[in-house]
């Protein structure tokens, strides 16, 4: 018998400390096993319900059903609180489960850790109380009155951390609410490195900004100091012009030699000058076309020739020309066409020693095809990669062909605007191929 009461008083004990959500299955755990031991106790204390009769079987048939009851109402060993306790258990959040005097009824391991506090200690306190450090984070969403999901800040300098707050209620079968569970989530890792980057990203564009601002700086100095070289440049190459062609007065034919010595370096600096004026304004987002709906590359082309042949005079380079014979009308800034061929036709006279340059125009459908061969220098694989960028050169072509490495970056630009591309094949020590696409009708 008092092995009996002892199993009563630690059903008692269980029954004050389980959660209220499961406490109503305990009690009638309780009720169902405290029957049977109470009426076995009445002959004891001579107290008898039926004469002559006893009563246990009848306790027993009383338990039964009790325990019955228990078992189709709340699912009493059910294995679904079993699951749903291992997971309060484990899960890596922190849990605390309240009742409607928010009072701390549950705890899970994390939400130890995270309180600082023995689970027994904490359960049974007013939640004001257990997580008094952060009352005044707390108490901005008091009352409870309903879902919660926000995310709040705590410590300061190295004990600065960031918690995701998820505040639910908690409803009994009958529909009426039975308190609170709170998940606190740790994000304190997750919110600096997006402060970090929002930091780093914002360096970015301070340091882009600058830079911009340098660049436009450099590009309208450039434009300036362009603009300020060439005029006195072309009264240089033009009194010169006049001095070689006797219109000043006789000269002697070793004058004539200097003097077309000189205009030479003096057309080669106006050409240098130009360049960086035009890869200045391709920068600064001021390079524009002048389109027209008439340009006929045939006669483009004559004109670029014109201005070629004095490069290839004397030396052992043959020009071929395959022109497609029934190239269309374009739409295009004629003058900028004009300087693409020249580019593509003087970079490879430039790097050709000997052998043959071939210029291929081809009628493509919607577009034309420019295509420069020779049997030059060659690019290797890793400067292909570069080529196309201002002030590039080959190591070769620093050493052997004059040059700012503007040519084929301002062609780029150029064929770009136009709405067509450039691209290149090449092989170290047999030659290169450049290629540009044209748009016959350019786009608006």
């Amino acid at each position: 018998m008092g092995l009996g009461f002892v199993t009563i008083g630690l059903l008692v004990a269980h029954v004050r400390r389980t959660d209220s959500t499961y406490r109503s299955q305990a009690i009638i755990i309780l009720i169902g096993v405290s029957v049977p031991i109470i009426t076995g106790l009445f002959p004891v204390l001579g107290i008898s319900l039926m004469a002559q009769r006893d009563i246990t079987p009848i306790a027993f048939a009383i338990s039964n059903v009790i325990v019955a009851w228990g078992l189709l109402r709340y699912r009493l060993f059910d294995l679904v609180p079993i699951a749903r306790d291992k997971v309060f258990e484990n899960i890596p959040q922190a849990v605390i489960v309240l009742d409607m005097q928010l009072r701390v009824v549950d705890v899970n391991p994390a939400g130890v850790l995270l309180i600082g506090q023995e689970k027994q200690v904490a359960i049974g306190r007013d939640v004001r109380d257990v997580l008094a450090p952060w009352f005044h984070v707390l108490e901005r969403y008091l009352p409870f009155t309903g879902a919660i999901s926000d995310e709040f800040e705590v410590g300061q300098g190295a004990e600065r951390r960031f918690f995701a707050l998820s505040i639910t209620p908690i409803f009994g079968r009958d529909e009426t609410q039975a308190g609170w569970i709170a998940i606190l989530r740790n994000i304190t890792e997750r919110r600096l490195a997006n402060e970090q980057l929002r930091q780093q990203s914002a360096e970015l564009l301070v340091a882009k900004e600058i830079a911009e601002q340098a660049n436009h700086i450099k590009s309208q100095f450039l434009a300036s100091m362009s603009h300020e070289l060439r005029t006195p440049l072309n009264a240089i190459i033009n009194f010169t012009e006049m001095v070689a062609m006797g219109m000043i007065g006789p000269i002697a034919d070793e004058q004539a030699d200097l003097l077309n010595q000189s205009l030479a370096s003096s057309r080669h600096l106006l050409n240098l000058i130009n360049d960086v004026l035009d890869i200045s304004k391709i920068q600064s987002g001021k390079l524009s076309l002048f389109v027209e709906h008439d340009v006929v590359l045939k006669e483009e082309l004559t004109f670029v020739l014109a201005l070629i042949e004095p490069m290839l005079h004397g030396r052992p380079i043959q020009l071929v020309t395959e022109i497609d014979p029934d190239l269309p009308i374009m739409s295009g800034d004629k003058r900028r066409i004009r300087q693409i061929l020249l580019n593509l036709l003087s970079n490879a006279a430039k790097f050709t020693d000997e052998g043959t340059i071939t210029l291929r125009i081809q009628n493509q459908g919607e577009q034309v095809l420019l295509t420069v061969i020779d049997e030059g220098l060659g690019i290797s694989p890793q400067m292909q990669t570069t080529i196309f960028e201002p002030f590039v050169q080959t190591e070769d072509g620093v050493k052997q062909a004059e040059g700012t490495g503007l040519g084929l970056p301002i062609t780029k630009s150029l064929a770009e605007a136009h709405g067509g591309r450039i691209w290149l094949e090449s092989t170290l020590g047999q030659g290169s191929a450049f290629y540009v696409a044209l748009p016959i009708k350019r786009e608006p």
